[in-house]
């Protein structure tokens, strides 16, 4: 299933959405199209974050972002000031375990399996579901689920090792401060 039909059947309609980091802002009309009131944000888009008013949000999503992010802990600031309280928190993340990481790490050089993987180059972190979830709580968001996209699954158990992509999209809310 694609990522962004899981990620909206995740929103409840007439909601206000903000895409932080949206890109070129194709899920943000997939957004509007479902009946929220979406907004997108992006290096290059011409409101940036730090334009978006405080508690002015019900959902924040967050797609294949996280790991492009020199300092994630200020990304997740900037979401929880712009998140209304109980807001929703949907974040789509690559889990470092595969096939082709494993590969990266035996060889100790990306380059070597380039060119039969599909590791961005400009993705800064890595991460596993242990860490993330633990980066998440530390951050203040209350774990509230997840599925799995990409991969391969025998019954319950869902096997990273043979996809070629394999994300995890997680559902967060804020916790009482």
């Amino acid at each position: 299933m694609d990522r962004y039909k899981t990620i909206i059947g995740m929103i409840p309609k007439n909601t206000r959405v903000l895409d932080y980091g949206c890109g070129d802002g194709s899920f943000v009309e997939r957004l509007k199209n479902n009946g929220n009131k979406a907004v997108g944000v992006d290096l290059d888009t011409e409101l940036k974050i730090k334009d978006m008013k405080d508690n002015g949000f019900d959902v924040v999503t967050s797609i294949c972002v996280l790991e492009h992010t020199v300092n994630p802990g200020i990304y997740l600031d900037d979401v929880k000031r712009v998140l209304k309280k109980d807001g929703l928190f949907i974040v789509c993340v690559p889990i470092s375990i595969s096939f082709n990481s494993i590969l990266s790490q035996l060889f100790f050089n990306k380059s070597m399996v380039k060119s039969f993987t599909n590791i961005a180059n400009s993705h800064v972190v890595g991460w596993d579901a242990s860490t993330f979830t633990k980066l998440m709580d530390r951050m203040g968001f209350i774990y509230m689920g997840h599925v799995f996209q990409g991969g391969s699954s025998i019954g319950k158990l869902h096997i990273p090792f043979f996809g070629l992509r394999y994300n995890m999209i997680f559902k967060y809310k804020t916790k009482e401060e």
